[in-house]
This record gives C-alpha cells, sequence and structure tokens, in this order.
C-alpha cells in the first residue's frame, strides 16, 4: 500500500510540474507580447492626474522652454513606469521625468481586462512672455571652425597639467567618497572599501578650470588612463565647483575630455564634455552656468573628414 501511495505521489507531483510549466511558459509567452499602443490623445482623456513640473532653475535663468517628449509604458494600476526619452532640452529632463512619475491614469482594458500600454507624452514648459525677454541666452550657436594649437578658435582643449596636489581636504573627501567617478556603490567595506577608493582617488586626473570669480574654484576630474574606462574609452566624468559653502557637483557624465571657452562677460567658463562616438565624429555636451546656476545648455558634435580637416558646430539643445 505504502509502495502504491509513493507511486500514486509521483505522478501527482509530475502532473503539478506539468502545470506549473505551462503555467509559467503561457505567462512568459503573455509577457514576450506587444504591449497594446494608445493614442497621446486616449492617454489624455485617461489621466486622472496631471501634475505639473516644477521649472528647473537653469533653465528659467538661461532662457529654455520647449516640450519633452517621452515614449512611456503605463501599468495596470495607471502608473508610468517605463520611460525613454525622444526629444527637447536636457536641462528640462529630470523635471520631466519627476512629474510624470506622480501621473496617474485610469486603467486601460482590453477585451474587459486592464492592460499595460504604451504611448507618447509631451511635457511642456513655457516661461512667462516677461522672463523669456529679459532673460535670453546670448550665444543661440557655437561654431569651432578653427583648429590651431589644441584649439578650436577660442575653445581650449583639456591639456593643462593635473592638479591633485592642490584641492582643498573637503574637495579630495568629496571625490572619493560621494563623486560618481569613486563614490558609486561598490562591493566592499570598511577599510577595504576605503583603500579601493583611495587607489580610485590617486588614479584621477583632475584640472582645475580657470574661473573669473573670488573665492570659486571649478574642477573637471577623470581617470588618468584611458583604458580604465572600457571599450568605448568614454570614462566617467565628475564636474565640480567648491566654493565657501561647501562643494558642489555641476554634473556627472561620460566622455574623454573637455573644451573650455569664456563668454564675454562671464565670470564662468563654459565647459564642453568630448564624447568619442566614431574615428570621424565626437559628440559635445556643453554645461554653462546662467545667473548661479549649472545645466546642460549645448549639443554638437567635432567632425573630422578623410583628409583629416576637423569642423564643429554646437548650438542650444532643443
Amino acid at each position: 500500500m505504502s509502495l502504491e501511495k509513493s507511486a500514486v505521489g509521483r505522478i501527482q507531483l509530475m502532473r503539478l510540474l506539468q502545470i506549473l510549466f505551462w503555467a509559467v511558459t503561457g505567462l512568459a509567452a503573455l509577457s514576450a507580447q506587444p504591449v497594446p499602443r494608445v493614442s497621446p490623445e486616449a492617454a489624455a482623456d485617461h489621466l486622472a492626474r496631471k501634475v505639473d513640473p516644477v521649472y528647473p532653475a537653469f533653465a528659467r535663468a538661461a532662457g529654455v522652454e520647449g516640450v519633452v517628449r517621452y515614449e512611456v509604458s503605463i501599468s495596470t494600476k495607471g502608473h508610468v513606469y517605463g520611460v525613454m526619452k525622444v526629444s527637447g532640452p536636457p536641462s528640462l529632463d529630470e523635471a520631466a521625468v519627476t512629474a510624470m512619475g506622480q501621473y496617474v491614469y485610469r486603467p486601460f482594458e482590453e477585451n474587459g481586462r486592464a492592460v499595460n500600454v504604451a504611448t507618447t507624452v509631451d511635457v511642456v514648459f513655457r516661461l512667462g512672455e516677461g522672463v523669456r525677454t529679459a532673460a535670453p541666452y546670448p550665444v543661440e550657436k557655437v561654431s569651432l571652425d578653427r583648429w590651431r594649437d589644441g584649439q578650436f578658435g577660442d575653445f581650449t582643449a583639456a591639456s593643462d597639467a593635473d592638479s591633485a596636489s592642490t584641492i582643498s581636504p573637503n574637495l579630495r573627501s568629496w571625490l572619493r567618497s560621494d563623486a560618481a567617478t569613486c563614490g558609486k556603490a561598490l562591493p566592499w567595506s570598511g577599510a577595504e572599501l576605503a583603500e579601493k577608493r583611495k587607489a580610485c582617488l590617486d588614479a584621477l586626473k583632475i584640472i582645475e578650470l580657470p574661473v573669473k570669480r573670488r573665492g570659486v574654484r571649478l574642477f573637471f576630474a577623470s581617470p588618468i588612463a584611458r583604458d580604465m574606462c572600457g571599450a568605448s574609452g568614454n570614462c566617467e566624468i565628475d564636474l565640480v565647483e567648491e566654493d565657501a559653502t561647501g562643494v558642489h557637483p555641476i554634473a556627472d557624465a561620460n566622455g574623454w575630455g573637455f573644451y573650455a571657452h569664456f563668454r564675454a562677460g562671464s565670470a564662468y567658463p563654459d565647459i564642453f564634455v568630448a564624447t568619442h562616438v566614431s574615428s570621424r565624429e565626437t559628440s559635445v555636451t556643453g554645461y554653462v552656468n546662467a545667473s548661479g546656476f549649472w545645466g546642460p545648455l549645448y549639443c554638437g558634435s567635432i567632425q573630422s573628414d578623410y583628409q583629416g580637416k576637423e569642423t564643429a558646430e554646437i548650438q542650444v539643445c532643443r
């Protein structure tokens, strides 16, 4: 009798495993099915709670406005759970995504069942007319068409001496613990973590950029050896400002170097981080200071033809 019970038990177990197998297979097949797409208008009709974005201080000071467009996924509960940017000024990204994260949609249904859907969402930023006329950014388009002695016109490539020995203890501590280059989550702790961070700091090239404002220092930090940065050759970069109130990160980006340029009347240089794309093109993102606020403003590229002639054109991101 015990043998018969054992055999029955094995049969029941096999049947249960088969049911579980087909259930998992079915769920996988469902998850592999394309998510139904709805029009932006239909999505807007389902929007039960819309949250206006908080206008970023930098974008307002720089006179940046426009529409940031995203491809988004909306869950069966009506929340945005996936976002992919399509277009729009980068200085408005974070505010737009933060606002969309608080949207609530009435659930979408297909054949009487709640489903995830995909759609396009535009987040609009508009300055008031008075603000727009009072604070337009002065340079809409930048051309770097004269290459000589390591410079595109007035733009200087990153060739300064390493300034690591002259940084303050506060900045040294920040780079070791909070910077993107050394402060990211590492699989160590305690003394070993401190040792790894010290080694990372020792391996950074730290360049001080000129600033025409007393009591302010500006730094570019990136690994010395580009072969430390993966197959792309693009390293994690920290742009950081230090003043009497402490250390203030400007941006963490990926690239291999930078060009710096002073606009007439500006106390701060515009900083153009260069990212290698191919043998004949380098993409560029320009960070600027507008009324005391830093942010990404310019997009463009430096291009080289087959004869080695290099030209570049950079303009305000739209």
